[in-house]
């Protein structure tokens, strides 16, 4: 009888070799125990596997309030320099009105505007000082204390504005300062979040915040234009480059903002406030070359300037709330 032939891929079955299987973890754990201990232990897994998931859940939850609560103590901290920002913003102008007029007007706005600030600057103080000092860094600690220490000058220069002795243009530099820290201590907050979606918001209100700034700026360099009834070269580039400013940051807002915030501003930009100081605007580019500013006074560039940057503002104020 014919020997069958071996298959070279099987083998012969005689010299087969069965390799041991590898025994896992929890093999090797319940190899040596009894059969009473084993059962014990299967049963008990369900629980530990339980307790496990629970301490991870209560874990990540505190870490998610202990967020929450440091994000809603930082935001706190940033509505307070905002308002802090916009009144500086606001006693900037009144003064600058109130120099441009020889003292003749804008007193009344003035002393309200000072006292204004004053409030707003006390709030900011309380909330700075109510700060987790783990979360201060020293980034925040050098602006704080160089709005501080504008701020410890400030009743030197109102008293220099109430003489009729400041310049406008050295106002305008000095009340920029402790502005711009004030900004960059709201920017700071945005940094420090570990959070995505609060530090594009941090990052589109800070853009916001800058173009509210810079259309104050413009408000001045428009006030000195139209108050001598001509713009020079040196004017119209300072109102120019601020206009240049904005739209940068309304770009950087978009691209940060939510949806209904990003809606809120479009409507600014195109409203009756927005459409009168572009007209304005108008005036004093073409104002260069024929001198003539078409009888626009300061007073009319201001309160048309302001009732944009109020406007601003109302989205801020959104953002902040929101």
């Amino acid at each position: 009888m014919d020997t069958p032939a071996t298959d070279p891929a099987v083998g012969d079955a005689a010299t087969l070799q069965v390799r041991p299987r590898r025994m896992g973890l929890l093999s090797r754990f319940m190899k040596d125990k009894k059969v009473g201990t084993r059962i014990a232990i299967i049963l008990c897994l369900p629980t530990l596997v339980t307790v496990w998931l629970a301490v991870t859940m209560i874990v990540e939850q505190r870490h998610i309030i202990a967020e929450t609560g440091r994000l809603v103590t930082l935001s706190s901290m940033a509505n307070s320099a905002s308002a802090a920002i916009y009144q500086l913003q606001v006693e900037r102008g009144a003064s600058v009105m109130f120099l441009a007029s020889k003292g003749k007007d804008f007193s009344g706005e003035l002393a309200s505007a000072r006292k204004a600030t004053d409030a707003r600057v006390r709030a900011l103080d309380a909330q700075v000082h109510a700060l987790d000092r783990s979360l201060v860094t020293q980034r925040f600690s050098r602006h704080l204390a160089r709005f501080d220490r504008a701020i410890g000058q400030l009743a030197g220069v109102r008293a220099q504005v109430s003489a009729l002795g400041a310049k406008p243009d050295e106002l305008a530099a000095f009340f920029s300062g402790p502005i711009t820290d004030g900004l960059d201590m709201i920017d700071w907050v945005g940094s420090v979040s570990t959070d995505s979606q609060s530090a594009r918001n941090v990052a589109s209100y800070t853009a916001l915040l800058r173009a509210i700034q810079s259309a104050g700026k413009e408000r001045l360099a428009g006030v000195a234009g139209f108050g001598n009834a001509f713009f020079d070269n040196k004017t119209l580039y300072k109102a120019l480059r601020e206009v240049g400013e904005q739209q940068t940051y309304f770009t950087v807002f978009g691209v940060n903002a939510l949806t209904q915030h990003a809606a809120a501003l479009d409507a600014v930009l195109k409203s009756d406030a927005a459409r009168t100081v572009e007209k304005l605007r108008s005036i004093a580019r073409t104002s260069l070359d024929s001198g003539d500013v078409q009888g626009v006074t300061a007073r009319q560039w201001f309160d048309a300037a302001t009732a944009r940057i109020r406007a601003l503002e109302s989205v801020a104020e959104k953002l902040s709330a929101d």
